[in-house]
């Protein structure tokens, strides 16, 4: 991939505020073209299809939803693991266990059911062992290409004379959790920056109480999702969010990010 893409990793446990300060670098109802600066900005999860299967349980109801709920399920899965790669009855094992394990839904009814998010994960590494990586790395490298052709295209038909500048390509990952995922990003590109959000015991449980309602169990805490099995000199910036408001966090990563592009173009 070339020089002007960079991905921008943030690492944390819940309630560190990843998904909240990458909202506000990159709005979901952003436009998903390059800005003034030629800068494209784009916010990818690796658990995109995890939420995708969330949405899919809480919100298919009606007529044969069962079976409407079992193809959806399916076709999600479809995504990131082809059928073809793996076991078939595997494969429709998973998507069965998916489609009939229990939703334990509480607090906001925005708020995600972690069990579901994290059992379904489970399965999936099970069935296709780094599949949200190598998924989420397809995604960067076709959206990269499409916006270069986009680019020169618009150059081309615009009959301006002047060489046109090169749009530099962002993508803020917000839920970085294992070194294997970072491991497929770095075969991707070579500007692959990781940024831990650190934040206290105390100042957690009172952002997930003001978000969600209720803290983690016991078991959700001693999940591998919420402990950092990275070596401190893969970090490229550590910070503590304590006392950062979202505004504050959001603000210091877009200057982060803007000055290490800025470095790295002119290296």
């Amino acid at each position: 991939m070339d020089k002007n893409t960079h991905i921008f990793c943030f690492h944390g446990v819940s309630g560190s505020g990843k998904s909240d300060c990458a909202r506000r670098i990159v709005p979901a109802a952003h436009l998903g073209s390059w800005d003034r600066d030629h800068i494209f900005w784009d916010h990818k999860y690796f658990a995109s299809t995890l939420r995708e299967l969330h949405s899919i349980k809480t919100t298919i109801r009606g007529t044969d939803a069962i079976n409407r709920k079992l193809w959806m399920i399916d076709q999600a899965c479809r995504e990131i693991i082809s059928p073809l790669a793996v076991a078939y009855d595997d494969f429709i094992e998973t998507v069965y266990d998916i489609a009939s394990y229990p939703l334990k839904m509480k607090g906001d009814l925005g708020a995600n059911d972690r069990d579901f998010m994290t059992s379904a994960a489970d399965m999936l590494h099970k069935l296709s062992y780094n599949c949200f990586a190598e998924s989420l790395a397809r995604s960067i490298f076709m959206d990269a290409s499409h916006i270069d052709k986009l680019h020169w295209d618009h150059w081309e038909n615009s009959q301006d004379d002047s060489t046109p500048q090169e749009v530099t390509k962002v993508f803020v990952v917000s839920d970085l959790r294992y070194p294997d995922e970072l491991k497929v990003l770095k075969k991707l590109s070579s500007n692959v920056h990781v940024i831990k959000f650190d934040v206290s015991p105390e100042t957690q449980k009172s952002r997930l109480l003001d978000r969600d309602g209720f803290l983690l169990t016991e078991e959700q805490n001693a999940h591998p999702t919420q402990s950092s099995p990275f070596d401190e000199d893969e970090f490229d910036l550590v910070i503590n969010t304590d006392t950062l408001s979202p505004q504050d966090q959001a603000v210091m990563m877009k200057d982060y990010i803007m000055n290490t592009v800025k470095e790295k173009s002119n290296a």
